[in-house]
């Protein structure tokens, strides 16, 4: 299996909470604009470097990937707090 093979879901996945967290981001302020910029930037660059993944870059890349989905995810659950939390 080619990395691009392997981490095809998991940048599914990312491609998901990203739609997500763009629904969720107008209730959130800039605070959470402003980190959800720098967070999508590295969404775009991860995507990339898989593209342009060779197999020697392969551990690396896998850790980047996973490392961007657990900040992607942090992010659209503080979001999903926001939105619950009593007024």
């Amino acid at each position: 299996m080619t990395l691009r093979e392997e981490l095809t879901p998991v940048i599914d996945e990312m491609a998901q909470l990203r739609d997500e967290i763009r629904v969720r981001l107008h209730l959130g302020g800039m605070d959470a604009r402003d980190e959800w910029y720098r967070l999508e930037e590295r969404v775009d660059a991860v995507e990339l470097t898989v593209e342009r993944a060779a197999d020697d870059a392969a551990e690396a890349t896998r850790g980047l990937v996973h490392e961007l989905r657990r900040s992607l995810r942090s992010f659209r659950d503080r979001l999903v707090q926001i939105e619950t939390r009593p007024l």
